[in-house]
């Protein structure tokens, strides 16, 4: 509690003021937790000081209330951050220049992140989540149980350059697209230099009437993704030194974006 105490201190969390005439403090509860290892030992307690918000009332403890919407691409990581990278230099660097402005620990090598178990061999590096699948056994009370025999061989992986090809391949390819609601997917990816900063796979809110219009939807929507992007970073200070590219494998809806008599 008092390393957590001394921490809040530190980063300068709150700042002291006097209590307003009519208004109430909210108080603060500690919250423990246990922070377990790869085997499920507890390596260390854990404590956090929260606000019981719940306890204040609306017209008397505050006016108006304001959700903010977080987005993937604004997300901030502010407890476990995995660095990767071939060039080992680059990586002392990039740590060296985050301990000046953060207290953090370097664990050095991978172990335990998030949940998820790596070890590391001649062969290479495996990823696994013992403890976590015991947990989940445990609370569907299926700990214990026996095996039972499945038509699929256990640990089988598909990949498509096993079997045997299709005499006829137009057989299955109906499957593709989506025979129930007739609405199509749209994907993208945003990219700064070779960083992937932003992404999605969704079908559209309405059925389009040609594949045009659906790469088109879809191309207004990146558009509109990028603008934001680019306005967030301006505000991060870490401006665009040329313009967004948007790339699309849709001649048709390309020649809709880049004429707007097409429209008529």
């Amino acid at each position: 509690m008092e390393s957590e105490f001394q921490a809040l201190l530190r980063n300068a969390t709150w700042t002291l003021c006097s209590l307003p005439p009519g208004k109430n403090v909210v108080p603060n509860i500690w919250v423990f937790k246990c922070k377990r290892r790869p085997d499920g030992s507890i390596e260390r307690l854990k404590t956090q000081l929260v606000v019981v918000g719940y306890l204040q009332r609306s017209g008397l403890d505050f006016h108006e209330i304001f959700s903010p919407v977080i987005k993937p691409s604004t997300v901030l990581y502010v407890d476990d951050i995995l660095v990767t990278s071939n060039d080992r230099s680059f990586v002392s660097s990039l740590i060296s220049k985050l301990q000046l402005d953060f207290a953090m620990n370097d664990l050095v090598h991978l172990s335990y992140f998030l949940g998820i178990e790596a070890t590391r061999d001649s062969s290479g590096l495996h990823l696994r989540q013992t403890k976590h699948n015991i947990d989940l056994l445990e609370r569907v009370k299926l700990l214990g149980i026996r095996p039972y025999r499945a038509p699929c061989v256990s640990g089988s992986k598909l990949s498509k350059f096993d079997g045997e090809a299709l005499s006829d391949p137009s057989e299955y390819r109906h499957t593709a697209g989506d025979p129930d609601n007739r609405r199509s997917t749209c994907a993208y990816g945003i990219y700064v230099g070779p960083n992937l900063i932003s992404w999605s796979a969704k079908k559209q809110p309405i059925v389009s009437k040609s594949s045009t219009e659906a790469e088109y939807m879809c191309l207004a929507l990146v558009t509109a993704r990028v603008y934001w992007l680019r306005m967030l970073l301006c505000e991060l200070q870490a401006s665009l030194d040329s313009p967004p590219v948007i790339w699309c494998d849709n001649i048709s809806a390309l020649a809709l974006a880049s004429n707007p008599i097409f429209h008529a």
